[in-house]
């Protein structure tokens, strides 16, 4: 059985609001924005909120759709993961735009946009934490392992490449034509009557007249620059992760180190009563 077939969440609130802008596209400020304006928004940030639980999730969810592995999800699929939100943004959620377009017909559909060589500097910006050396993810459980099998399921979706090494964020690297097909597709496949997209620039005017609520007055828009917050947030699970690595390598290293020093000593192999304490 899946970890999906397992679940029992079912949706508490309507899905009003789909906003499938690509990452780094404004989405922090909308998100901010969003619940501001009373809406409840799923957002990467939220995963992190509850990593083990939301990232071996929509790890199923993409290898079956993008390998082929376990049954697509569906309505109950994205009604159990989104059924406490009744709106989204950001990955994992844009890598289902088709799905979602369709099975929440009412759903309005915001479109967060930038300039693309913009949003490919942005992106270059943030490549260094996939650089960093994640072997040591295997060592919690709770956060960086789930975070890191969910980012390989990212990268083998088709999603371009991130990290040294990597040329698909360079300026004719095939994350330009990632960006365009994705906002093409999502002009295409949504009703006219349905689709709206927003620069951070146009502020909160044009975009609470698309959504049919009130405007706030004196009120600025959010503007959230979350590079620097998105890498500070990264390294803290790296560094979280490597100290139990440490502590776990350690507890094997201890008794070697001990056993070596008293075989150097002694010239004698250790008796188990020379580690009976170290398991305590």
């Amino acid at each position: 059985m899946s970890l999906m077939e397992k679940q029992t969440a079912q949706r508490t609130r309507p899905m009003r609001v789909l906003c499938l802008g690509q990452s780094r596209t404004g989405t922090m400020s909308m998100y901010t924005a969003l619940t501001d304006l009373g809406y409840k928004p799923y957002h990467m940030i939220e995963a992190l909120k509850n990593p083990a639980h939301d990232f071996p999730l929509w790890e199923e969810g993409l290898n079956a759709k993008f390998q082929g592995q376990g049954k697509p999800w569906g309505l109950r699929e994205f009604d159990v993961m989104l059924g406490n939100f009744d709106a989204l943004l950001d990955i994992p959620c844009t890598m289902f735009a088709d799905e979602l377009i369709k099975l929440y017909p009412d759903a309005k559909v915001l479109l967060t946009t930038r300039d693309v060589d913009s949003w490919l500097k942005s992106m270059r910006g943030i490549g260094v934490v996939f650089s960093w050396n994640w072997w040591v993810a295997r060592f919690d459980p709770a956060v960086a392992g789930p975070w890191y099998h969910f980012v390989q399921a990212i990268l083998e979706s088709g999603f371009p490449k991130l990290g040294t090494g990597f040329s698909d964020y360079e300026p004719n690297g095939r994350g330009r034509d990632y960006f365009i097909n994705h906002y093409n597709h999502i002009r295409e496949i949504t009703p006219k009557d349905r689709l709206f997209e927003h620069h951070p620039k146009m502020g909160y005017g044009p975009l609470c007249d698309f959504l049919e609520i009130e405007t706030p007055k004196d009120e600025p828009y959010p503007h959230i620059n979350d590079t620097l917050g998105f890498r500070e947030l990264h390294a803290k699970i790296w560094w979280a992760a490597f100290g139990k690595a440490v502590l776990k390598i350690g507890a094997v290293a201890a008794p070697i180190a001990a056993a070596s020093w008293w075989y150097m000593s002694t010239g004698r192999a250790p008796t188990l009563g020379l580690f009976s304490g170290l398991s305590k």
